[in-house]
Order: structure tokens, then sequence, then C-alpha cells
């Protein structure tokens, strides 16, 4: 279940960036992660103890509803998967320049690549 959701890296990279919605999981430190036993999630970024850790989706909607940037993984039968991120008007802003052989490692470096270009714009 941990897989459906963010790495800590990612996850204080997040916080950092504004990220500010209720999520099911979080982390107290790198090596301990929780999931709410109540399952309505909490924003735990509003806490001092612990980081948000938000499901990999929640991220992408994240990024497009705030930043305005869509994040999209495709599966090409020849190349494994690809990503880019578009900006308004679907312009595109980054394409990855290689293929991946598996859809989380196309979906880490996607969402890695989109947290520097917030961090450069602020």
């Amino acid at each position: 279940m941990k897989k459906q959701f963010v790495t800590y890296e990612i996850a204080k990279s997040l916080k950092e960036l504004g990220f500010d919605e209720k999520c099911l999981g979080y982390y107290r430190n790198p090596d301990e992660f929780f999931i709410t036993e109540n399952g309505r999630g909490f924003n735990y970024n509003k806490a001092s103890w612990a980081i948000s850790a938000p499901l990999w989706q929640q991220v992408v909607d994240w990024f497009d509803k705030v930043y305005n940037l869509l994040i999209v993984v495709k599966y090409d039968k020849i190349y494994g998967y690809k990503w880019d991120i578009r900006g308004k008007k679907n312009k595109p802003l980054y394409r990855c320049a290689v293929t991946y052989q598996r859809l989380c490692d196309a979906r880490e470096e996607s969402i890695l690549e989109a947290i520097e270009l917030c961090k450069n714009k602020k």
C-alpha cells in the first residue's frame, strides 16, 4: 500500500511548495510512514511533527490546480513510459529525454521535475 503514496523526499518538497490537502498517509520521519485509520484523511502539513503523504495521482491533480502544470505519463509499446509537463494552453514546458521501463519511475521523475519548475518560479 505504501507504494501508492509519494516518497518522503517528495512529500517534504511538496510541503515546502505549499501543499495543503487532506491525505490518507503521513510521515513522521523518513523511516516512519503511517496510514490514517479512519479513512478520512487530514492535512498533516499543519502539524509540526508530521508531513502529509499524498497519493501519486493527488499530486498530479494538485500541480494542475495550483500551478497550472499538467503532468502526462504515456506508454509506448516500443519505447516504454515517457512523460511531459505542460503549462497553460497545453504548451509543453518539459519533456523527458529518456524512457522508463516502469510506470513508477516515470511518474516519480515527472513529479520531481515539476517540483523543480515550481521552485524556480518562486
